[in-house]
């Protein structure tokens, strides 16, 4: 599904132009499944969701920020222009390659103010994909 990620309850930043941790890929899958499910429901947007729920569909020991993250990224690359994650969707799910290499890609904490670049190579990103993509 395509469109804005729901809004979450807590500041997910770290440190401008420090490294984002990897995250289990699991961890990952499990809150991009949930921005979709509730995207789906909400296709208007304006939706708020509590970190307690992206807690719930996590492993204990994730670190929530990096995930969220990771997951707002993707969805910059899904709502650019042509939706560049659209060759590696099937019914409309992301495919695996796709979680595994942003579960991992190196990337860095935007800062809140607007940016003209995304915090990853997102050549290299693509790079990996195609890699690991069956």
């Amino acid at each position: 599904m395509r469109g804005s990620m729901p809004e979450i309850g807590f500041r997910f930043y770290g440190d401008l132009g420090e490294p984002v941790a990897s995250v289990d890929v699991a961890d990952l899958k499990s809150v991009w499944d949930m921005y979709q499910d509730i995207a789906s429901q909400h296709p208007g947007g304006g939706v708020g969701v509590d970190s307690s729920l992206i807690e719930r569909v996590c492993s204990p020991r994730a670190d929530i920020r990096a995930v969220v993250y990771r997951c707002q990224m993707l969805s910059l690359l899904e709502m650019l222009p042509g939706d560049l994650l659209a060759t590696w969707k099937q019914s409309g799910q992301l495919q695996e390659a796709v979680l595994r290499v942003a579960a991992r890609i190196p990337m860095n904490w935007m800062g809140e103010g607007l940016s003209h670049s995304l915090p990853f190579d997102v050549d290299a990103f693509f790079e990996e994909v195609r890699k690991e993509s069956p």
